[in-house]
């Protein structure tokens, strides 16, 4: 998917569960964070096919939003305030979403890596 619907879906994912709570800085921070995982582009220009190897890869695997989500949950709570509860949450949906909406395209994504290098492609999306 294009980096466009990732970070809306994050901002729309922080309105929705957490705009109540932490106001307009939900949208913006679940936009932001939503697009975290694409930030594995940045190294596969120096690598030999490194988009096809590493681009939907390990930031793109299920447990990268369950362990980094945290982290950068908590960072985000000890610069903004408020309840911690809510930027773990926050920033652990907008980081699961983005591979599970990559998963509904024709290029898939590696859900299970390391475990498995299968691309997930559900193909209901062209690109």
């Amino acid at each position: 998917m294009d980096p466009l619907s990732h970070g809306l879906l994050g901002a729309a994912c922080g309105q929705a569960l957490y705009g109540r709570r932490l106001g307009r800085t939900a949208v913006t921070w679940g936009g932001l964070v939503g697009l975290v995982p694409d930030l594995d582009t940045l190294v596969t220009p120096f690598v030999p096919m490194g988009e096809w190897l590493w681009h939907r890869g390990p930031t793109h695997a299920l447990w990268f939003g369950l362990v980094v989500g945290p982290a950068l949950g908590w960072a985000l709570w000890k610069r903004r305030g408020g309840r911690l509860a809510d930027w773990l949450g926050l920033a652990v949906i907008a980081l699961v979403t983005h591979p599970l909406l990559d998963a509904f395209t024709t290029y898939g994504t590696q859900l299970l890596w390391p475990f498995s290098r299968t691309r997930v492609a559900l193909d209901a999306v062209a690109i």
